[in-house]
């Protein structure tokens, strides 16, 4: 089988979680699946960190295509007019797109992966002319792929209430995290990774771009009023999005503003120090598709708090303290009660974390995809024979 992978979305650093999904699930099929061959389709932004990454595979191809992803417009025709031309021209057997949008035609069987529908409920994390863009090519392609992948039970049930799917054509793969997360730094080691950042104070990190859904506004409300005997810092590593904005009206109006650190990325090393080094992880999100941060926290050991929103419940179980809302008052109160835990207690949730985090696994995540494309092409040869 020759399996196309459509790359055409994926500007690097930028895309969040669904550059880790595409990444880590293309490395576990390699791992897991080496007679597989691979066309991977890229742009002119992550051809040299996807060559970097894949082009040392022999059953791995390269194809460049003359296209800035940052362009909008132009990768969307280039998605549309171009790729499917590619596509046929490097005998690709099935073509997959795991950045929500897919090809309305090709000459081979696509398949699709949905991350969520964020954009039916937020409005306001897009700009007038990629919401329209997205809610067009998002319903077109829903309508025209074979197979629709999706990371959770919440986003399956959101794809077929909303995109007008049956359940029996929506199949679940979950996302991973890496296994570096557990692995445990020592304190000096987590002191010297994350100084820079921290100051030496102690800590509540959030991971999260400024997007409206994801609350930070109220997390920094909820920071400034926690009542705390020794100086602490609240940390948020994301870049700057549609909901920047608010989080810094939001900053502004807590007393110590300098206690709020923003900082727009960290490499993967400082990024698991941060984990494994924080008094609480803080998620306020409300709205989540599979809620990548929260498994890498888990998995690093943190006692995290967070919302029941989405499909945060579906991946954390009973591992995290819960907000009752996801209002200013309700992540106090929830926060408050983090920090006050006895140490056994407190141990006794990250411990669940860690286990429960080993459920959730990139090289399954891989296997299952590769199931769930292989199927699409078999279901199309049945059809052929008969």
């Amino acid at each position: 089988m020759n399996l196309g992978v459509n790359t055409l979305f994926l500007i690097p650093g930028e895309v969040g979680g669904t550059e880790t999904y595409t990444i880590e699930t293309l490395k576990a099929m390699c791992t897991s699946q080496p007679s597989i061959r691979l066309t991977i389709f890229t742009n002119l932004e992550n051809d040299e960190l996807l060559t970097e990454l894949f082009g040392d595979f022999g059953n791995i191809k390269i194809v460049q295509v003359d296209v800035l992803a940052t362009r909008r417009p132009m990768r969307i025709l280039y998605e549309q007019l171009v790729l499917p031309r590619l596509a046929k021209k490097h005998a690709v057997d099935v073509l997959w797109s795991p950045g929500n949008v897919s090809p309305l035609w090709t000459s081979c069987p696509r398949v699709v992966t949905i991350h969520d529908m964020q954009y039916v409920h937020y409005r306001e994390d897009f700009t007038l002319l990629s919401l329209l863009a997205i809610r067009l090519f998002v319903s077109l392609t829903l309508k025209s792929c074979k197979r629709i992948l999706t990371i959770s039970e919440f986003s399956k049930s959101e794809i077929e209430k909303y995109g007008g799917v049956t359940a029996d054509n929506i199949i679940v793969t979950y996302e991973g995290a890496s296994d570096q997360f557990s692995s445990v730094l020592s304190e000096s080691e987590i002191g010297v990774l994350t100084r820079e950042v921290t100051g030496g104070f102690q800590y509540i990190l959030c991971i999260a771009n400024s997007y409206p859904h994801k609350n930070l506004h109220t997390l920094v409300r909820a920071f400034g009023e926690l009542r705390v005997s020794e100086p602490l810092k609240l940390i948020i590593v994301g870049k700057a999005r549609m909901g920047e904005s608010m989080l810094q009206r939001a900053i502004s109006s807590i007393k110590n503003t300098e206690d709020v650190v923003r900082v727009s990325s960290a490499s993967f090393k400082q990024l698991s120090a941060l984990y494994q080094g924080c008094k609480i992880f803080a998620f306020p999100s409300l709205y989540e598709g599979f809620g990548l941060p929260i498994l890498e926290s888990m998995k690093s050991g943190a006692l995290i708090v967070t919302t029941r929103n989405g499909s945060i419940p579906e991946i954390a179980a009973n591992a995290v303290i819960y907000a009752d809302k996801g209002d200013v008052a309700s992540f106090t109160i929830a926060m408050q009660r983090a920090l006050s835990l006895e140490p056994h207690v407190a141990q006794d949730f990250k411990n669940r974390a860690k286990e429960r985090s080993m459920l959730f696994d990139w090289n399954d995540v891989g296997k299952r995809t590769f199931d769930a494309i292989r199927a699409c092409i078999e279901t199309t040869l049945e059809v052929v024979d008969q």
